[in-house]
């Protein structure tokens, strides 16, 4: 029951911040340019610091040689929902302009916004070097891989140099992230003063990001939304059956024996089954692709994490 009350309590913020997002739009106080002005502000400015702080104040280089493990297997089980996702597209003929932007909210979970207060509970001695090692292959992966995905389908379709795709995946917060990384190994801290203004700057990003994801949806098609059998297909299969299945072949081939490897995969196999990352709705939105068909699968699959996330949790205890 532990973890229904952390989600339920996380969604009612979320519904919160998205009221406010609401209420913006019909007072006329937010509109559409003002909204993708706040998308590239968040984007490319408080997500970025958000990154760099998350990264630079967590563990040491040292204690994350205790999540090796992660480092390893967290990439592998993206992976695997990257090759489930491209299979969903090919059965159910998932629309070209949307196959893409499914395989991107099919991949990356919100493991921020729920991940980190449901982590901390469930793992109060390990929780923040677990999802701190979860959050820099995520981003990681999300600023490269992701990005591309929400760009247009024809964008991606075009053939290019490597030095103008890699140039084209440069971003703030790739480059927020390497930064930071390399703070990391080297050892490096900002001075006092700067941590806590970059710190109080990158705590916007999450209350900006829902008050607008709030505020676009009130120029969203809801009936469409709501009958989208897309959705329902990531929360079925990515939010249920492919973490349990994982579970169920790492008990077999004897992974779970050893309890901290158990921990481990337990964690990761938790985070898989968050709902879709919130972000997403905000890089198809600057990349100008279908960004209703995002924030369809993040709002309907963060829903529904109410009730995936308690019973995939209890199975794995």
């Amino acid at each position: 029951m532990k973890e229904f009350f952390i989600v339920s309590n996380q969604l009612c913020l979320f519904l919160f911040l998205y009221l406010i997002g609401v209420i913006s739009v019909k007072l006329n106080i937010l509109n559409k340019p003002s909204l993708d002005s706040m998308a590239k502000f968040i984007v490319n400015i408080t997500m970025p610091l958000m990154l760099f702080i998350t990264i630079t104040n967590g563990p040491s280089l040292e204690e994350f040689k205790n999540v090796a493990l992660i480092l390893i297997l967290y990439p592998l089980f993206l992976a695997i929902l990257y090759f489930v996702s491209s299979l969903i597209v090919k059965l159910v003929r998932i629309r070209s302009e949307h196959k893409n932007l499914f395989k991107a909210t099919f991949m990356f979970a919100n493991a921020g916004f729920i991940g980190i207060p449901l982590t901390l509970s469930l793992f109060p001695n390990t929780g923040v070097i677990y999802i701190s090692g979860c959050m820099i292959v995520d981003q990681l992966l999300l600023w490269t891989i992701g990005v591309s995905f929400t760009k247009p389908i024809e964008e991606n379709g075009q053939k290019e140099s490597l030095f103008k795709h890699v140039k084209k995946m440069l971003n703030p917060c790739l480059i927020a992230i390497v930064v930071a990384v390399l703070f990391l190994v080297f050892n490096l801290k900002l001075p006092g003063f700067l941590n806590r203004y970059v710190a109080k700057v990158g705590d916007l990003t999450t209350a900006l990001a829902l008050i607008y994801i709030g505020g676009l949806f009130c120029y969203t098609n809801i009936k469409t939304m709501i009958k989208n059998v897309e959705t329902y297909l990531i929360v079925i299969v990515k939010m249920f059956i492919i973490p349990l299945l994982i579970y169920f072949v790492c008990n077999l081939v004897g992974l779970l024996s050893d309890p901290i490897v158990y921990d481990q995969i337990k964690f990761m196999l938790i985070i898989l089954s968050l709902p879709s990352m919130s972000s997403l709705v905000m890089l198809a939105k600057i990349n100008q692709s279908d960004s209703e068909y995002v924030l369809g699968n993040v709002t309907l699959t963060t829903m529904f994490s109410l009730i995936t996330v308690p019973i995939v949790t209890l199975i794995l205890n």
